[in-house]
């Protein structure tokens, strides 16, 4: 599953023309429409974490005994029935809360049992009783309602708010774990009930679950927080109400005991922490320093227990969150000071080794590394640097092959380097670069094609004497080729490459 944030990746800095002054009109235009393309590709892509409602067995079967998740039809006269049984109290309450609730899995059921007539308030009666076990049952009956999509269902179960937010602060962790999760379900598709719960203090409890000492407790809150965090109004006044709290340095402080928490509720941590840094929180509340150091800390510990034979299974919906952040924080320029802060040679070691270790089940991990790396090397001399002291580039060049967007952002991540000039330029042909251009530029993807021209003119511009190893490769028939390609934007590239830096004539001309 491939998971995103909201703000695009820096540019890259404008340089010259392809060919300098006197390169033909319309090639900055063109210049100007592959950066455009470009900040498509960097853009930082936003889906859903994870799945919008959670379905809890693991409190069922732990906690209450385990139930079927069948889908089976039940009969509306059958739901009628165990509402009868309950509302009149005859026989065993709690069994007939319990048969209840496996009929509610059901989405046809749950809009039976709210169209009866006090069925949520008969609900509610037994959900606040003083008999523990009833409460229990009806609070799983309530949980199950909140799974449904259905907006009349959220609506009707908007009653129960006040409660589920009262009990937050009871003595019974598994309780409150399943209050949370009820009300993140509910949250997660009804703008009426986030505001509700707000009106009704949902913050404040919300961050004293926060800080809980159960790990669940913690992990379940997190749930609640990234999806009021994600709401589409969540800028106005959820997230600066959180801040003023200081949501985002309990994170921090909580993404410290990563050893002691547990993958899942580290994932819903760094989530919210991610969701808070793609906002457009004020600067001043939102501990940019602090969040950049951490996120670099914690993905630098998982490298190395990675490196000493720890398992990745499952990493990869926590090592994405952090890597946006990071990439995120780049991205915005009033936050520039969060490079000095950051340990250079740890965060790019780790990012390769989450490159490596992903390459072949988790895709996307991958191009989520090349993402921040990119926001690390561009206008950035000191990262291009390391890039190339840490002989990083075989690595780079060995993704080429790759496809899905992963190629393009390896070309752009040379782009950045290739910038700086001359050495680095070097240094990029003495890794093979040349080589591997020579065979990006036969590939069918357009994107790729034209990464690898621009790559191309920025060796030749700052190392002209790489043009000889270059047509020792079969460069100026590659190009040759290219200026016979359909796309009038690859034949500019490629005829101002030929005559600014090989001295070749273009056929350009006879193709117009």
């Amino acid at each position: 599953m491939e998971v995103t944030c909201f703000h695009g990746a820096r540019k890259r800095l404008q340089g010259d023309r392809y060919g300098g002054p006197g390169a033909q009109p319309g090639l900055e235009h063109l210049r100007s429409q592959r950066r455009e393309l470009e900040k498509v590709l960097r853009n930082a892509r936003r889906d859903q974490q994870l799945i919008s409602k959670r379905v809890i067995q693991d409190i069922e079967e732990q906690e209450w005994g385990g139930l079927e998740h069948g889908s089976e039809a039940v009969e509306h006269e059958k739901v009628l029935q165990m509402f009868k049984a309950i509302q009149q109290g005859t026989g065993d309450r709690t069994s007939a809360l319990r048969c209840l609730q496996k009929a509610l899995k059901n989405c046809e059921a749950r809009k039976s049992f709210i169209r009866m007539e006090n069925s949520m308030q008969v609900l509610l009666g037994l959900f606040t009783c003083n008999q523990s076990a009833v409460q229990i049952a009806a609070a799983l009956c309530l949980y199950e309602l909140s799974v449904s999509s259905d907006p009349s269902i959220a609506s009707a179960c908007s009653q129960a708010i006040t409660y589920l937010l009262t009990y937050l602060r009871g003595q019974s962790s598994k309780f409150t774990e399943l209050s949370l999760y009820t009300l993140g379900n509910l949250a997660a598709d009804s703008k009426a009930v986030r505001k509700k719960m707000l009106l009704q203090g949902a913050i404040p409890s919300l961050m004293f679950c926060i800080q809980n000492t159960h790990a669940a407790v913690v992990q379940a809150a997190g749930y609640v927080v990234s999806q009021l965090l994600q709401a589409p109004e969540a800028s106005e006044k959820i997230i600066p109400a959180f801040l003023d709290m200081g949501l985002d340095q309990h994170l921090l402080q909580l993404l410290q005991c990563y050893s002691d928490l547990g993958l899942e509720t580290l994932t819903e941590l760094a989530w919210c922490l991610h969701y808070l840094v793609c906002s457009d929180a004020d600067r001043v509340h939102l501990h940019a320093h602090d969040i950049m150091m951490k996120c670099t800390s914690v993905l630098t510990e998982l490298a190395a227990a990675v490196v000493s034979g720890m398992s990745v299974d499952g990493l990869e919906v926590l090592v994405t969150p952090l890597l946006r952040c990071i990439g995120n924080l780049l991205a915005k320029e009033e936050t520039d000071c969060c490079r000095e802060r950051v340990e250079h040679n740890q965060l790019l070691a780790a990012i390769f080794v989450f490159m490596q270790s992903f390459l072949q089940h988790h895709m996307f991990v991958v191009r989520e590394c090349l993402w921040v790396l990119n926001n690390l090397t561009a206008g950035d001399p000191s990262f291009c640097s390391d890039v190339l002291h840490l002989n990083l580039v075989p690595a780079l060049l060995q993704l080429l092959v790759y496809t899905g967007g992963v190629n393009v952002l390896v070309l752009t991540v040379l782009c950045n380097i290739a910038e700086q000039g001359h050495a680095y330029c070097l240094q990029l042909i003495k890794t093979e670069t040349l080589p591997a251009l020579s065979a990006t530029l036969k590939m069918l993807e357009q994107e790729v094609v034209g990464q690898s021209m621009e790559l191309l003119h920025l060796l030749f511009k700052h190392c002209p004497e790489a043009t000889n190893e270059f047509k020792t490769h079969s460069g100026i028939q590659i190009l040759e080729m290219i200026q016979y390609h359909s796309n009038e934007k690859f034949r500019l590239q490629s005829a101002s490459i030929l005559e600014t830096h090989l001295g070749q004539y273009s056929h350009i001309d006879n193709q117009q």
